[in-house]
């Protein structure tokens, strides 16, 4: 009778002991395939035993108790040489799962023939093998199986009919008969619809986990602009701010608002907006340094984080920011579209809270506004 496979080892000291890489091969499909086939060597060693039993108790007769024994582990060992070997890695079944299960079958067959004690069994036998192997194999063996299993009973019984008639009860076998065509249909028809659920539940889970992607990217990025979002930037800010209390090394922020903007859907309709916020974000990551960070702040508006960045080294970079965006084709866009963008930018200093950096780059905004816009401005130095 097959089992279910054993569950993995946990990591341990022992995890790739020279006895267990002996025993079991190197990881992988076919140690899981060993250590499956060796669980079931105790199952096979308390049958030998029951049956040695009813040998000693004259139950059972000791050559077909003998020959039901050898079977089993003559059966077991190959399947081990064939694993460990290495040559049922070459198979489309690598751990030759379907054939173990038509070895453990031809046990059924073989005890149902030769001991008349296990012919009550048989059912409930095949039964086993079946419920224990079904998740691991495809419909179709499944199917295959049952049929096998039907088709070789019904073989045995009607040998056993032909040539001893006077020794079984006909209506008693075809019973039996009767009831594992019945049984062993309905278990795989159950056993289907148990896989049928593990896969609606196994797609529930991927589809769970795709959801859950989808969540945290909308909380980090903008869903139009892919920009980090406002939130995202926050927890950024944070932690510069207490990377600079660590480190004493400088940053800049900046504050970025595309110029007349509501012009630009007023007069070309949203969609044209959505687009030019799309592209405006493109030219600004374009132009950044690595470890730099962008965020949609609000509307138009944007917030650059420039780590480990001096005032005059942020102001060339949004000079580049700048060019990128006046080389831009609006007018692809829309015709005769032109867009820019003020900015103010902030140095932080030591012990300044990033509200007021923060603060202070918006202040310069409204400066670089105020005096005609397509400017970047510097905030003044705080006064120490």
């Amino acid at each position: 009778m097959t089992s279910t496979l054993a569950p993995s080892d946990p990591p341990s000291k022992t995890a790739n002991a020279p006895w267990r890489q002996a025993l079991y091969g190197p990881p992988g499909p076919t140690r899981q395939a060993i250590r499956h086939l060796l669980w079931l060597c105790p199952t096979y060693l308390f049958i030998a035993t029951l049956l040695m039993v009813g040998v000693h108790l004259q139950r059972i007769e000791a050559q077909p108790a003998w020959l039901l024994s050898a079977y089993s582990f003559t059966g077991l060992l190959s399947f081990y040489a064939l694993l460990r070997s290495g040559w049922a890695r070459r198979q489309a079944d690598s751990g030759l799962t379907f054939h173990q299960v038509l070895f453990s079958i031809g046990a059924v067959w073989l005890a149902y023939a030769t001991m008349e004690v296990s012919r009550a069994l048989a059912l409930q036998w095949l039964c086993l093998i079946l419920a224990f192997d079904m998740h691991r194999l495809h419909k179709r063996q499944v199917r295959n199986a049952t049929l096998i299993a039907i088709a070789g009973l019904s073989g045995i019984v009607a040998c056993d009919l032909i040539t001893q008639p006077d020794r079984f009860n006909v209506i008693g076998e075809l019973i039996n008969i009767g009831m594992a065509s019945l049984t062993l249909p309905i278990l795989v028809l159950v056993s289907g619809l148990a896989r049928r659920m593990r896969k609606q539940r196994h797609q529930q889970h991927i589809e769970m986990a795709e959801a859950l992607a989808q969540m945290q990217a909308l909380a980090v990025r903008d869903g139009l602009t892919r920009a980090f979002t406002r939130r995202h930037m926050q927890q950024l800010l944070d932690e510069e701010a207490a990377r600079q209390r660590r480190t004493r090394r400088i940053f800049c922020v900046a504050m970025l608002d595309i110029d007349w903007f509501k012009k630009v859907n007023d007069q070309h309709g949203h969609a044209v907006g959505d687009a030019v916020l799309v592209a405006f974000t493109q030219c600004v990551q374009g132009a950044l340094d690595k470890g730099h960070a962008l965020a949609r702040w609000g509307g138009e508006e944007f917030l650059l984080l420039m780590p480990d960045t001096s005032l005059l080294q942020a102001l060339q970079t949004l000079a580049r920011i700048r060019l990128a965006t006046h080389q831009h084709e609006w007018g692809r866009h829309a015709p005769g579209l032109r867009v820019t963008f003020s900015c103010g930018v902030s140095q932080h200093v030591p012990g300044d809270k990033m509200d007021h950096v923060i603060d202070q780059a918006d202040q310069a905004l409204y400066t670089a506004k105020a005096a005609g816009r397509d400017r970047v401005q510097a905030a003044a130095p705080a006064p120490r």
